[in-house]
């Protein structure tokens, strides 16, 4: 992303304690610079995870990351971002003064309380608004509403889906239909540039219980022991942070030489649900190599072949 300088006035408020309590949550300077890619140092967000926040998320947010880590995602918006975020923070500073803003008649929300909501919790809430919900966006400034505008473009951004192997950097991505069974799987040349995908669903008619599980495992099969990472997800491919709900990254994730998930089965929303179509990724990989940044694990040029099982346990 190209970088913009920061805009004079936010580093007024960056510099001078008057500028209202939540002025500082998205300020920065104009030297911080990062070459950590779209996530800043820490890789904690995205730029668009950033801009949907609502704004009491930020402060959380804010509170455990370091000041370089801050200034690393503050320095990848837009100008057009850093303007939205602003115009939230104003709506927030407002709330705390006693001033909601202007309350449309039969409205649950005014429309500051409406702008410091994050993204996801508007889109929960939008359909509860039925006609109020036009009355609210009238009753938004043309600045509040080209903010909400931004903020929903990041929203769109990250519900589209991206093809997580396409954009995985391995050129070899091998998938495997697997069936619930004791029977094992066997892999075909599984090499550090290879990732291993295999795809499943628990039968509607398996016989359950509260109590069952999914029993996902890869073990070496006429290769040498080589530690491996696993997830299960609602993706193919999908090595992102664990989200339990499948939504933003794999449910789960295991790593070992004989790497193992264990997952509940139900209808819940973090439990696998018979009938829909889930991925057991795996690579080889050892998180603990490299001082932690993680690298692969099996010897180069060579097939640390593997096998799959994945059977329910009641």
């Amino acid at each position: 992303m190209r970088r913009l300088a920061v805009v004079p006035a936010l580093v007024v408020c960056f510099t001078l304690a008057g500028c209202g309590p939540s002025a500082l949550i998205d300020s920065s300077s104009e030297g911080a610079t990062t070459t950590e890619g779209a996530r800043g140092l820490g890789a904690q967000f995205t730029v668009d995870e950033w801009m949907v926040l609502g704004t009491a998320e930020r402060v959380a947010a804010k509170a455990t990351m370091t000041t370089a880590e801050r200034f690393a995602v503050w320095d990848r918006l837009s100008l057009e971002q850093k303007t939205a975020l602003t115009v939230t923070n104003a709506a927030a500073d407002a709330l705390l003064a006693n001033d909601p803003g202007p309350r449309p008649p039969g409205s649950p929300f005014s429309s500051h309380e409406w702008l410091v909501k994050g993204a996801a919790e508007r889109a929960r809430l939008r359909p509860a608004l039925v006609a109020n919900g036009l009355d609210l966006w009238n009753a938004l400034t043309t600045a509040q509403r080209t903010a909400l505008s931004v903020i929903n473009r990041s929203w769109d951004a990250l519900q589209a889906p991206v093809d997580l192997c396409a954009t995985s950097g391995y050129p070899d991505v091998q998938f495997y239909d697997i069936d619930i069974s004791f029977t094992r799987t066997v892999l075909g040349y599984f090499a550090n540039e290879t990732i291993m995908v295999s795809r499943f669903s628990v039968p509607t008619n398996a016989v359950l219980t509260p109590q069952s599980l999914l029993d996902a495992s890869i073990a070496e099969y006429d290769g040498p022991p080589t530690f491996r990472a696993v997830t299960l997800s609602t993706r193919p491919c999908d090595f992102r942070p664990v989200d339990p709900t499948g939504e933003r990254g794999p449910m789960a994730l295991s790593q070992g030489v004989t790497a193992n998930i264990l997952h509940p089965i139900g209808a819940g929303p973090t439990q696998v649900v018979p009938g829909r179509t889930y991925f057991f990724n795996a690579r080889n990989w050892a998180q603990d190599f490299n001082d932690g940044a993680g690298g692969p694990s099996c010897q180069a040029d060579t097939n640390c072949r593997a096998s799959v099982v994945i059977v329910t346990r009641n």
